[in-house]
């Protein structure tokens, strides 16, 4: 049983600045909606960023040398929020029916709460051959539409005095610092359509590091 220390809301805390402290940002893609400028108050000169595509990395031995993608932006062609988690591609020691992709596990946050894994694994058929099977939990399609939404559960967890859901002043420093390190980097700012799924050069940077979105 882990001790009350481990469980309390400041270990939580304590360990999330920890991460933070060792991320590092390497590459990364900015843009701007076209039609950003033509809205109410915004200066014609703007420079504002309304995309982001960012490769880190969290510099620990648990996470050393694995990339993390960050991509979010206004005015897409999609609003949603969505963790995707692909697993190691392991080598294959079938004759034939190899995998063409790795394990995933998503997990779909907004518009619709779902959990989904997909693995791959062998036919009934064919000992040989390897298709993919999606394991999914809907939360709506389980407990209904009628459950808290996310603020609803965030201010009763407040109520109830959960420290883990605040964001202490070293997380806040510490995010801010790689803030400033893309910053430094002076990125360009790459212009895109409203409704399209972000800058052109988007796809030239997913080529460069070989990175497949998971849809």
């Amino acid at each position: 049983m882990e001790s009350p220390e481990k469980l309390s809301g400041d270990f939580i805390r304590t360990e999330r600045a920890k991460i933070l402290e060792k991320i590092r940002f390497s590459d990364g893609i900015l843009g701007q909606c076209e039609s950003y400028k033509t809205e109410k108050d915004v200066p014609t000169s703007s420079h504002t960023e309304t995309y982001a595509l960012l490769q880190l990395f969290v510099d620990n031995e648990r996470w050393r040398d694995v990339p993390f993608y960050l991509k979010t932006g206004k005015y897409l062609n999609k609003k949603e929020t969505v963790i995707n988690i692909k697993f190691k591609t392991v080598d294959c020691l079938l004759l034939k029916g190899c995998p063409l992709d790795s394990n995933w596990l998503t997990i779909t946050i907004d518009p619709e709460s779902i959990i989904s894994l997909t693995l791959n694994v062998k036919t009934p058929q064919n000992k040989d051959q390897i298709m993919p099977v999606n394991m999914e939990f809907c939360h709506s399609c389980v407990f209904g539409v009628q459950t808290p939404k996310a603020y609803e559960v965030l201010l009763e967890e407040i109520m109830h005095g959960e420290q883990s859901i605040a964001v202490r002043f070293d997380e806040i420093t510490s995010a801010w610092k790689i803030i400033d390190e893309i910053i430094a980097r002076k990125l360009p700012l790459y212009t895109y359509k409203k409704e399209s799924t972000g800058p052109q050069q988007a796809q030239e940077f997913a080529q460069k590091y070989g990175i497949r979105w998971k849809l």
